[in-house]
């Protein structure tokens, strides 16, 4: 009698743990990546430590983040940005504007649906942005001149 009593009561046990082991078990991990690599536009080579702002444009709201690209490795000039997808999900537009000295770039991109499981949902959104030099305003005013002078130079002769 012992026996059957110990026994019931270890499958009533086993029954539990099974049951408790077979449920969902996890938090659900939501999150969207941007990520892209930053580069110069006249060489191509990668930019190590640009300064990269990436915003999404979610259900009428802006969410920012801010970040460096890598300095080195293999990762040089690589950037990566987390967003909790109730800040950016799919179908979500993102700007993306890196700096570097006087270099600058900003390139748009779209939110992707990349992949989902049992327990996470990733999207993803690789933004890629050349830097290229800043037409300041000493430099505009500069060339507007220049070409008015060559303007009347040409008119002289």
């Amino acid at each position: 009698m012992k026996k059957i009593l110990s026994l019931l009561i270890l499958s009533v046990l086993c029954f539990g743990f099974v049951a408790a082991c077979t449920g969902t078990g996890c938090n659900p991990i939501e999150k969207t990546e941007i990520k892209g690599k930053i580069t110069y536009a006249d060489s191509g080579d990668k930019a190590k430590w640009a300064e990269v702002t990436v915003t999404c444009f979610h259900d009428g709201t802006e969410y920012t983040r801010t970040t460096h690209s890598a300095k080195k490795g293999a990762l040089k000039g690589w950037y990566s940005v987390l967003f909790p997808q109730s800040q950016c999900e799919a179908g979500d537009e993102v700007t993306v504007e890196a700096t570097k000295g006087d270099l600058s770039g900003k390139v748009e991109g779209l939110v992707e649906d990349f992949t989902s499981g049992k327990c996470f949902d990733l999207d993803l959104a690789r933004v890629d942005v050349p830097l290229v030099p800043e037409f300041g305003l000493i430099a505009g005013i500069t060339a507007v001149l220049g070409a008015l002078g060559m303007v009347f130079v040409v008119r002289r002769k």
